[in-house]
């Protein structure tokens, strides 16, 4: 049987980032799901019935039942047995309905399905992939020279100012970060309800293709009764994979220099897996301030 015809024929599936990462859990026990990591924008994934790994595309709908439990897949022909897996990992509401067929240019939705993930080896469409639902959460550690800690980000809710909708995101109980729903450019925080930082316009640093950009905004700090006009010149590289303390993933590196002293502000890594950053380096008089993905949990299911 053709591999095409295997895959829609097959009882399971199980996904990984990579060949090699899926080779290898395969050839350990392809039902250890914990130890897997993945992006949605290009499987590689395996079935109980064959050795060999091979890149797929996942869509919604369809005639195969499947969960994702922190960004970790697997999908079922069986709605009951998929139902009694995802109890097994805590997963709530059960399995929705989802395809799997093999990526590659030709590669069209079955009958029930709709538009596939973009490929991995591109990158990514940063404004539509990251699509939040509250109770999305990303921990991160830091370090720098004045000291180093944790923190999380929880996508609590979303909120309309001035006719816009906005996604809000909380640092612990007072820190609040306003990024615009439309394109994630970030707006503004708040502190026990008070505008700490606002950006007028609201900002976007990368790009939905690799390039440079200039990118032009006012930041206000009303609180302090401050203003800066801000110029920087934003580079955004090819995807590239990036190993951080949550896993490795996809991920594009965006690079930020002072556009009238072409130093670097910062540097960020964007994942679609993710729906955030995984890596971010910033550059103070003091030294550098480095963050690092350590877990995330996703309750969205859109791709």
């Amino acid at each position: 049987m053709g591999y095409d015809g295997h895959m829609r024929e097959m009882k399971m599936v199980a996904m990984a980032p990579d060949r090699a990462t899926c080779s290898a859990l395969r050839t350990k026990d392809a039902m250890i799901l914990d130890q897997q990591r993945n992006t949605r924008s290009g499987y590689y994934g395996w079935t109980l019935e064959d050795t060999t790994c091979h890149q797929v595309v996942v869509l919604e709908g369809g005639d195969m039942w499947g969960f994702y439990k922190n960004a970790i897949g697997v999908a079922m022909n069986s709605k009951v047995a998929c139902d009694t897996f995802a109890k097994q990992y805590g997963v709530l509401g059960g399995c929705k309905r989802m395809s799997i067929i093999p990526a590659g240019p030709s590669a069209q939705p079955p009958r029930g399905g709709t538009s596939a993930a973009p490929p991995a080896t591109a990158a990514p469409n940063t404004e539509a992939a990251l699509i939040w639902t509250p109770g999305d959460e990303w921990s991160y550690r830091w370090s720098s020279p004045q000291g180093s800690g944790t923190f999380v980000w929880v996508v609590d809710r979303e909120e309309v100012v001035d006719s816009v909708p906005f996604y809000v995101i909380k640092s612990g109980t007072a820190r609040e970060t306003y990024y615009r729903k439309d394109d994630r450019a970030f707006f503004m925080d708040k502190i026990n309800g008070q505008v700490e930082l606002r950006n007028t316009p609201p900002v976007t640093y990368w790009s939905a293709s690799p390039g440079a950009k200039e990118v032009r905004y006012t930041r206000e700090r009303p609180i302090d009764r401050q203003t800066e006009e801000m110029a920087l010149t934003c580079e955004t590289g090819a995807l590239e994979p990036l190993t951080v303390p949550a896993g490795t993933f996809d991920a594009v590196k965006v690079t930020c220099r002072n556009s009238r002293m072409n130093a670097i502000s910062f540097e960020l890594w964007l994942s679609r897996a993710v729906r955030h950053m995984v890596k971010e380096r910033t550059y103070f008089s003091f030294g550098v301030r480095e963050r690092e993905l350590t877990s995330f949990e996703l309750k969205s299911w859109r791709l």
